[in-house]
């Protein structure tokens, strides 16, 4: 009877429902989920687990290439049985790909003692992978685009079009724009501050903390006999 083979890999959506597709860009800690086809149903066994935790210590491996950084290792997570393998990996610092696929052709390893086979003949599955960016990789499936680059600031803008002056009672609002989309939590209502400087007051008191200002959400109203600049 004819061995199972691997017929295709491609990326797909969370189980816990936070994407729906895998295209897109994942950051540190986030998780890139990865299926694996067969031909024909397959039973992983010899996969072993640390006592009293989910960390395998001999497992089914999918190596991932992060284009010259090192390479990770995607590990079996679900599919027993089935003609479907799930992987997982966790981004962590320092990965990066522009569109991740896997190193070669032998990238899917087996741990020591650890075996895939068919379920119906118990023969075992063909382990060759289609190579990468052809038909059927990871690459050519699903756009998937690893970044764990700390976003800088990239300009700090007036939020209004015009330089003119603001008065007593006049709200700022400040623009920050990032290198990269970035997300805002808070714990404990704290909320981002952008400290504003002035130029002085009208008692000349240039040198105490008056000079500057929080602004919490980045936006300011000033107080009666500040000067400032834009």
């Amino acid at each position: 009877a004819t061995a199972s083979a691997i017929t295709g890999i491609t990326g797909i959506g969370d189980s816990d429902g936070d994407r729906d597709t895998a295209d897109g860009t994942y950051g540190m800690g986030s998780t890139v989920t990865i299926a694996v086809s067969f031909s024909k149903e397959v039973t992983v066994t010899g996969v072993v687990y640390t006592d009293g935790s989910n960390i395998a210590t001999a497992t089914v491996n999918l190596e991932l290439d992060m284009d010259g950084n090192a390479n990770r290792n995607a590990t079996y997570a679900s599919g027993n049985n089935t003609d479907t393998l799930v992987f997982e990996y966790v981004v962590r610092s320092g990965d990066a790909a522009a569109d991740l696929d896997y190193t070669g052709i032998g990238a899917l390893t087996l741990d020591s003692g650890v075996a895939i086979t068919s379920v119906m003949t118990d023969n075992i599955a063909v382990m060759r992978l289609p190579a990468p960016g052809s038909p059927g990789s990871l690459s050519h499936s699903t756009d998937i685009v690893i970044d764990t680059a700390t976003p800088t600031v990239m300009s700090v803008v007036d939020g209004r079009p015009t330089d003119d002056i603001r008065v007593a009672g006049d709200i700022i609002y400040v623009n920050v724009t990032f290198s990269d989309t970035v997300h805002v939590t808070s714990t404990n209502n704290v909320i981002p501050k952008l400290e504003l400087a002035f130029d002085g007051d009208n008692n000349n008191n240039n040198n105490n903390d008056n000079n500057k200002k929080d602004l919490p959400g980045f936006r300011f109203q000033p107080m009666k006999r500040k000067e400032f600049a834009t």
